[in-house]
């Protein structure tokens, strides 16, 4: 056993002087060895460069130079069957699930009966080098055997199930009203998400309460708590899909969302990497040589790869990036090819060759958890079909009710990108007569490049008066007709930067007409620039403008706001009209770059169209601590009342390693 230690030691020092000299021939002096051992051991065996005693090493393991874990793994040396003079390094199951292969590297790989070993012989371009001066196995594969991966993301054979442990996000939020002339009261709100971890499986309630109190002679007092939703879920790694049973709602791309009870399963983009989130257009072409592929926009880069000769293919561009883009293949030798590319982004684009899902079937139910409706099953599905066309659609089948979609995504490159897809409802009643109707919508988006503006036009929908959707009919269903039938709606959406004046402009226009009630309109337009007076820099100006058209209601509102810099802070003045009431302010406010905290200071004058007159005083602190957010509030108007206000943000975890508190809000989410 000493002997054999003795000889583990010598290993790794030979070894070490093996690797770090290339000499034409290795000959080793084994008179410093004892007569015993020297009859036990072949040196010559450490002449092979890389070469391991047989025995059990601590090794930390990258492949391509990343680490496939914190942890270290125990490896196994054994001696080659075939060459004495060689040794096997053995690769285990659990490491061989860690490197991240594809499934088609995985069906090649097969494991020896007698030690579990790994055989990688059917995957070529493998090298596996033991580099002992840092205690690592480092592990070259070929990236067309690997997942994807890049440098902000890991591939899910490196993702692990977290630990067990109990969580409460919360987020509270109270106000203390001393009136003038009426009872002081108090309100306070609170919701959050509580839940417990266990494996793969992640429980979870969501809650939200109130309490109120009225300090009269006798005090009245109200409150209510109530869970929203209460469910299970859990990650497909293998499907980049998430399974959830319990409580929970429709979120669609295309049909209205309910309540219900029941399980659905969906594909989650959040199990993508980064760059292949939402929809971002590919770029192909052609390489001479090895080469530099760059992609920028109006001088800035971003992205840069290296490629083989041959055809190449860009499909990992990010979500946000859209407009005009600039390509350049930079050959290996100094040639230099450029073109453009023309993008857009719809939500009903999907990237080449991805397939989006989302499936659910149960029972709906109403905010007070009972069941008020026939078992359906809900799907859609989106497909990108090349780099030009998508395809979408779904349906929803319950007792009595049907609606079906389809639709179709254009990326219309230099011309923008447009979708349109149609629903077909079909409904039946006992006591009315049988409902169908179909609805049609249009969706475009623009981005001019050359002027630095976006328009997304988001869209057109028009309704037929028998269309309902599924809550529509659920509604009917019970007796209880008092939805608005939607017939036409319009969105429009204008953004504008005009550099060169420090000036953007935002617009938006909405209308929506229905069958049985008024129209509701909404048009704003917001302008904001900045700009320097002498030694005055950086003095920022806003004006909004918005009308609101509610059931033939009208409600005009004007704001302007100028501020400029002043000590560690800024000096503003607002003027706020609406409704016939005019607010104006002047402040002071500031922010702490060494603990994040803000404060601001309001004073000014409130003119109600009566021809009263109020002043008014209102003082505002924030700050994120460890263990929460806080901030608090106070206002005060002449003669009516003053108000105080506080609010937190944080979360309790609890586990077997500890527990602790925290700031923010994760809504029952991963926190680390």
């Amino acid at each position: 056993m000493l002997l054999q230690k003795r000889l583990h030691k010598l290993s790794l020092l030979i070894s070490l002087a093996v690797i770090s000299h290339k000499v034409s021939a290795v000959e080793f002096n084994v008179e410093v060895l004892s007569t015993e051992e020297r009859g036990n051991i072949d040196l010559n065996a450490f002449a092979e460069p890389g070469y391991l005693y047989p025995g059990e090493y601590n090794f930390r393991i990258t492949v391509n130079r990343t680490n496939v874990s914190s942890d270290d793994f125990s490896v196994m040396v054994f001696p080659d069957v075939q060459e004495k003079q060689k040794t096997q390094i053995c690769l285990t199951k659990e490491i061989i699930h860690k490197i991240g292969f594809t499934n088609e590297a995985l069906e090649l790989v097969s494991y020896s009966t007698e030690n579990a070993c790994a055989d990688l012989r059917e995957i070529t371009g493998i090298e596996i080098k033991p580099v002992l001066g840092e205690g690592r196995l480092s592990i070259q594969v070929p990236t067309s055997w690997l997942e994807y991966s890049d440098a902000t993301w890991s591939p899910s054979s490196h993702w692990d199930e977290g630990i067990a442990g109990f969580m409460l996000d919360y987020n509270i939020s109270s106000t203390l009203t001393s009136y003038n002339h009426r009872d002081d009261a108090d309100y306070t709100t609170y919701n959050g998400s509580a839940g417990f971890n266990y494996g793969a499986w992640r429980l979870r309630s969501d809650y939200q309460g109130y309490r109120q109190n009225s300090f009269t002679n006798k005090k009245s007092q109200s409150e209510d708590l109530s869970l929203s939703r209460v469910y299970a879920y859990r990650n497909i790694k293998s499907w980049r899909s998430t399974l959830s049973v319990g409580e929970n709602y429709i979120f669609s791309d295309i049909f209205d969302s309910w309540k219900y009870i029941g399980f659905g399963l969906q594909s989650d983009d959040r199990m993508l990497p980064p760059k292949l989130r939402g929809y971002s257009q590919q770029i192909t072409g052609i390489a001479e040589t090895n080469a530099q592929v760059r992609v920028s926009q109006q001088g800035r880069v971003l992205y840069e790869s290296s490629v083989p000769a041959g055809n190449f293919t860009i499909s990992d561009l990010d979500t946000f990036i859209k407009g005009k883009l600039d390509v350049e293949i930079i050959e290996q030798n100094g040639k230099i090819k450029t073109f453009q590319v023309d993008t857009a982004n719809v939500p009903f684009l999907t990237r080449p060759g991805q397939v989006r899902y989302k499936f659910s079937t149960g029972r709906p139910i109403n905010y007070d958890h009972d069941v008020d409706g026939p078992g359906f099953v809900h799907t859609e599905l989106s497909w990108g079909v090349n780099n030009h066309w998508s395809l979408y659609g779904g349906g929803v089948a319950a007792e009595n009710y049907g609606a079906m979609s389809v639709g179709i995504g254009r990326d219309l490159f230099q011309y923008g990108a447009l979708s349109a897809d149609v629903t077909q409802s079909v409904a039946s009643f006992k006591h009315d007569a049988s409902q169908q109707g179909k609805s049609w919508r249009f969706s475009y988006s623009k981005e001019f490049s050359d002027i630095n503006a976006e328009l997304s036009f988001a869209g057109y929908r028009f309704s037929e008066e028998k269309f309902l959707t599924m809550n529509q009919f659920l509604a009917k269903s019970l007796n209880d007709d008092w939805f608005n039938r939607e017939k036409e709606l319009y969105t429009i959406t204008f953004n504008k930067n005009i550099t060169g004046l420090n000036t953007s402009l935002s617009t938006q226009y909405s209308y929506q007409t229905y069958w049985n009630s008024k129209e509701r309109n909404y048009y704003s337009l917001s302008i904001h620039n900045s700009f320097d007076v002498l030694d005055y820099k950086h003095i920022s100006t806003g004006l909004s403008l918005s009308r609101t058209d509610y059931n033939g209601q009208i409600d005009d509102a004007f704001y302007f706001r100028v501020s400029l810099p002043f000590s560690n802070g800024h000096l503003s003045y607002s003027n706020n009209i609406s409704d016939n009431n005019i607010s104006q302010q002047v402040g002071y406010s500031s922010y702490n770059k060494e603990n994040s905290s803000s404060y601001s200071l309001n004073a000014g004058v409130n003119s109600e169209g009566s021809g009263n007159t109020q002043g008014t005083f209102s003082a505002y602190y924030s700050r994120p601590l460890k263990w929460s957010n806080i901030s608090a509030n106070v206002y005060s108007s002449e003669g009516n009342y003053t108000s105080f206000g506080a609010s937190a943000t944080g979360g309790i975890t609890l586990t077997t390693k500890g527990g602790g508190l925290h700031s923010g809000g994760f809504n029952g989410s991963t926190r680390w």
